[in-house]
C-alpha cells in the first residue's frame, strides 16, 4: 500500500479549501450560519429578554474576521502552489523554445539563400 507524501498532501489542502470556499455550497452554508446566528439571538431575546450576542454583534464580527483571514490565507497558499506547478512544467517549454529557434534559424538561412539567388 502506497503512503501519501505528507508534503504533497499539505500542499494540496489549500487548493481543496480554496475550491470549497469559492463554491455555492460554501455560500449557502455561510448564509445558513448567519441566519442561525440571528435566530439564536432573537430566540434568546424572546425567552429571557437578553441577547446571546447583543448589537453590534461583537462576537459575530470577530468570527467573520477570523474566517476572512483563513480564507485569504488558503487562497494565497493555493496561488503559490499553482505557480509552483507552472514552474515545474517549464523544462518542456525550454525544449520547445529551443526547437522553434532552430527552425526559425533554418528558415532565416533559406530566405537569405533565396535572396542571394536573385
Amino acid at each position: 500500500m502506497k503512503r501519501a507524501d505528507p508534503m504533497e498532501t499539505a500542499a494540496t489542502r489549500p487548493s481543496s479549501g480554496a475550491s470549497f470556499s469559492g463554491s455555492w455550497w460554501c455560500v449557502g452554508l455561510f448564509a445558513l450560519v448567519l441566519l442561525a446566528w440571528g435566530g439564536v439571538n432573537e430566540l434568546s431575546l424572546l425567552l429571557d429578554g437578553s441577547r446571546t450576542d447583543p448589537r453590534p454583534y461583537v462576537l459575530l464580527n470577530l468570527l467573520l474576521s477570523a474566517l476572512a483571514v483563513l480564507l485569504a490565507l488558503m487562497m494565497l497558499l493555493s496561488q503559490i502552489r499553482a505557480s509552483g506547478d507552472e514552474r515545474t512544467g517549464a523544462p518542456g517549454d525550454d525544449e520547445s523554445r529551443a526547437q522553434a529557434e532552430r527552425e526559425i534559424g533554418l528558415l532565416h538561412d533559406r530566405i537569405h539563400a533565396l535572396r542571394d539567388m536573385h
